[in-house]
């Protein structure tokens, strides 16, 4: 695997971080009519966060508030000599039963990612009772299995990426806190 694709996983578990309000409306009870709000239920993630990493790599995600059923959000992602290694353009969106993410990635020139060539990234939100919210369900990656985002405040949460087994990877965990509303 590419070390550019690496970094883009990361990446992706830095934006799939940020679905972790989410986890009230897909919660619901099936048939209810949380379903309805449930893009509202992630209107806290509109603006500004950031996670930093030990050898100063940045990650920086901004949310717009939502919008017909949709949030839109964007990604940059700076290594340790404060250069851009990637960015991103996300989507949160309600599909018939909860809520549906969305990414694709791009080089600092805004080019995008041959692999990502037939489709971004897809996961779908899990309905749980209680807990964190998982993203299991993976379109688009060879080697992401999922993620598990664990809110510890409504201004700090913690994003842990899992990998297929056949990758041989260790879990990413990113640490993200609020910079602005």
């Amino acid at each position: 695997m590419r070390r550019e694709r690496w970094f883009a996983v990361a990446a992706l578990g830095a934006a799939v971080g940020l679905g972790v309000l989410a986890g009230a409306a897909v919660r619901g009870e099936p048939g209810a009519a949380a379903h309805a709000s449930a893009i509202d239920a992630v209107a806290p993630l509109a603006g500004l966060w950031r996670a930093e990493e030990e050898d100063g790599a940045v990650f920086e995600e901004v949310w717009m508030p939502p919008e017909h059923g949709q949030m839109t959000g964007a990604l940059r992602w700076f290594g340790p000599d404060g250069g851009v290694r990637l960015l991103e353009l996300l989507t949160i969106r309600e599909v018939d039963d909860g809520l549906e993410y969305s990414v694709r990635h791009f080089d600092a020139g805004l080019t995008p990612w041959a692999s990502e060539a037939d489709g971004p990234l897809v996961t779908r939100a899990e309905r749980l009772d209680d807990g964190p919210l998982v993203f299991n369900t993976v379109r688009g990656s060879d080697s992401l299995a999922g993620a598990t985002i664990d809110l510890g405040t409504p201004d700090r949460f913690r994003a842990t990426l899992t990998f297929t087994d056949e990758s041989g990877r260790a879990p990413i965990i990113l640490e993200f806190e609020r910079v602005r509303p």
